[in-house]
């Protein structure tokens, strides 16, 4: 009996859905003719799993993410800032971080949005997405978005959300996608929206057009990653490309505009606060400062697997001389002495920051993309990476009767929801003194009682917000064979709990090796032609899973042989 090989490679398709899942159309030719009493089966393959094995991110589809954030400033210095409503009772330095802020109080029609309910009619455990589309106290359209990993069956949550709207104007709380957390389908199918939870307002407040009433200053950077399989560190690099891309020339302080992480806040011509993140302080800005993050910077940690965010403050700077620039620091500045002490030392490792309100992406379909958590590793649900802030009303507070601040929770923390430089031990060693050798804080006050001179040691590392999962332990292979898929004009025999006619071979994981993982004719099924003649000539090839769905994390160079072996003719 003889035979013949036909060679089915992605590498020469003419279509290709995915990796793994791809058309190929072979010339005609008499040798392809599958008469009565022939058969075929596979003869080889060789599944590309190059991407597990050398630890590669699958983006399956474009996605576009969004971060959502507030711009904090640490108040080490009195550098254009004044008291709150003139007053005399200046707010001693304190280096802790104080939220930009806009009074809104002169804005009407204005509600403060502070809690809404998310209520789950069904038996299904659901994973939610949800908008609230609504116009913002500046006038602007604007759409918040956020996610509930795990809704569980006919469960009613109240959930804790600030914003303020114009009443004026529609307001619209939408579920936008829910799907079945107990669904292991990739990609994960969207429930009907007839099952969707509903979404309502449980608790809002108007905003007082007489009392003062601060808002912090929201900012969004939209970025977009192009499908494709990523190294950890060749993704990490894509972020920080099109997140610390800066401003091109122009007028004055018009090169930040373009980037929102790090803003120029003008107190010249706008009114500008800077609000305790407690609430308890606020400071006016009567002049221009540059606040927010000086570097966004996302890294791959290789030895634990996991990303983190390493950077997204500005540094506090040393000062510079005609030889050198100023340098990153921390260390120590003076403060007002407290609680009967005669010197008092505030510790500095940065000047201001950015802090994170919301974390979302989607694919191009609109379906989640999970880039935040399951992606890179932070986990939304139940780490404190973003924050949110309940109203605070002071009273008497510099001569005002009454005002309501913001109050940020969970606190601002480096290491959880920011980043600062790190204050090593060595730092407490006074080098730039002939005396380096005696304690480097002053004990004793100063001559005339003024707070001493304080030092700082340079610095580039950095207290950072790690990932709390192992990501690549998600991009492994979870089950131990693949099934390969041939449609053409033929159909084999293959049950499961459906007939599924097309599965020509079960490939064992087991001879997984290097990139790619190799199967033969033991693996195949064999079908035997019945009937009149055909030509082969067009395939479809899927790579599939247990689940019959295409598996994820596959290279491009898969390759499937079948062999055409001839029967005796009759």
């Amino acid at each position: 009996m003889s035979s013949v090989i036909l060679e089915l490679s992605q590498a020469e398709a003419q279509n290709v859905n995915v990796n793994g899942d791809y058309n190929i159309s072979l010339p005609q030719n008499a040798d392809l003719l599958l008469e009565a009493g022939d058969s075929i089966q596979l003869k080889n393959v060789f599944v590309d799993t190059e991407s597990q094995s050398s630890q590669k991110i699958v983006i399956k589809k474009d996605i576009e993410a969004s971060l959502s954030f507030y711009h904090y400033y640490i108040y080490s210095r009195r550098d254009e800032v004044d008291n709150y409503n003139g007053s005399a009772n200046v707010i001693d330095l304190d280096a802790q971080p104080y939220i930009v802020c806009k009074d809104i109080s002169a804005g009407a029609n204005l509600v403060h949005l502070e809690e809404i309910s998310i209520d789950n009619k069904t038996p299904i455990d659901m994973f939610i997405e949800f908008e609230i589309r609504y116009t913002n106290s500046s006038g602007v359209a604007t759409v918040y978005k956020n996610s509930i990993a795990d809704l569980k069956p006919f469960s009613k949550i109240n959930k804790y959300i600030s914003l303020v709207y114009n009443s004026t104007q529609p307001i619209e709380l939408v579920t936008t996608g829910a799907y079945d957390n107990n669904n292991n389908k990739n990609p994960q199918p969207k429930l009907p929206s007839s099952v969707f939870p509903t979404l309502e307002i449980v608790k809002s407040t108007p905003v007082s057009t007489t009392e003062p009433h601060f808002e912090p200053i929201l900012s969004t950077k939209t970025f977009s990653i192009e499908k494709g399989n990523y190294s950890p560190q060749l993704l990490s690099r894509e972020i920080n490309r099109q997140l610390q891309t800066a401003g091109s020339s122009g007028e004055e302080n018009s090169y930040l505009a373009k980037n929102e992480f790090l803003k120029n806040f003008d107190g010249d011509s706008e009114n500008l606060f800077l609000v305790k993140q407690d609430g308890s302080e606020i400071l006016e800005l009567n002049g221009q400062l540059i606040i927010g993050a000086s570097q966004v910077d996302l890294e791959f940690e290789p030895d634990t697997n996991q990303f983190s965010w390493n950077f997204i403050h500005m540094p506090y700077f040393t000062t510079p001389t005609t030889d050198a620039p100023g340098q990153p620091a921390i260390g120590y500045i003076g403060g007002t002495p407290v609680g009967g002490l005669t010197t008092y030392y505030l510790t500095v490792n940065k000047n201001s920051g950015i802090v994170f309100t919301s974390l979302t992406s989607t694919y191009s379909d609109n379906t989640p993309a999970n880039l935040w958590d399951t992606i890179l590793g932070f986990d939304l649900t139940n780490s404190d990476i973003r924050v949110n802030y309940r109203l605070k009303t002071l009273v008497n507070y510099n001569g005002v009767a009454v005002l309501t601040t913001p109050e940020i929770f969970p606190p601002l923390l480096d290491g959880k929801n920011t980043t600062g430089g790190f204050i090593p031990l060595s730092s407490q060693v006074n080098r730039t003194s002939t005396t380096w050798f005696k304690p480097a804080v002053e004990i004793t006050p100063p001559p005339g009682g003024v707070t001493g001179t304080p030092f700082l040691s340079t610095s580039v590392d950095t207290v950072n917000i790690l990932g709390s999962q192992d990501t690549l332990s998600n991009t492994e292979f979870s089950y131990g064979y693949f099934l390969v898929e041939i449609q053409g004009n033929f159909k084999t025999n293959y049950y499961s709990n459906e007939k599924s006619p097309n599965i020509m071979a079960i490939v064992s994981r087991y001879y997984e090796l290097n990139s790619f993982t190799s199967g033969t004719e033991g693996d195949s099924l064999v079908y035997t032609h019945v009937g009149d003649p055909i030509t082969l000539s067009s395939f479809g090839v899927r790579i599939m899973t247990p689940q019959k769905v295409v598996a994820d994390n596959l290279g491009a160079n898969t390759a499937v042989f079948l062999e055409i072996v001839k029967g005796t003719q009759q």
